[in-house]
């Protein structure tokens, strides 16, 4: 339901077992909460496009794939199946808040942790991937019967 300027939901005792998801560009509250978040703009806060850097120059590349809005809607799913659990076991329900700043951040987290947690040689270098020449642009496309 949309009161305004921020989503809502029934609550309190008539819907106990209601969940809820909040997906949000900038967290609930803060200086950019009623901000639209767009996935180019999410990678240059986030980190991501710095993690990607042109071979030839240094600079941050941001990825042709819409990779923060993907990796959010993996944590959200993530969330409210974990939220859908809970519920199982104490038949209460939950409100599960999401945002597209937090999610692409997290998602590589793990990395750094590969020598810590395994003692293990480092892992040989991924290959270096350059960017499309112009991936922000309109590609020509042949469509084909199935």
């Amino acid at each position: 339901l949309w009161s305004g300027k921020r989503a809502s939901a029934p609550r309190g005792p008539r819907y106990p077992r209601l969940s809820r998801l909040d997906i949000t560009g900038f967290g609930p509250d803060g200086p950019r909460a009623l901000d639209k978040a767009y996935d180019a703009v999410i990678q240059a806060i986030g980190g991501v496009a710095a993690s990607q850097r042109d071979p030839a120059t240094g600079a941050p590349v941001i990825l042709a794939s819409t990779v923060a809005d993907k990796v959010t809607a993996l944590t959200a799913a993530q969330a409210v199946t974990a939220a859908l659990f809970a519920r199982s076991r104490d038949g209460q329900g939950r409100r599960v808040e999401v945002f597209l700043l937090a999610a692409p951040p997290a998602f590589p987290s793990p990395d750094p942790m590969y020598n810590p947690v395994w003692g293990d040689d480092t892992p040989p270098p991924l290959p270096q991937v350059r960017p499309p020449p112009h991936p922000w642009r309109p590609a020509a496309a042949r469509v084909a019967p199935m």
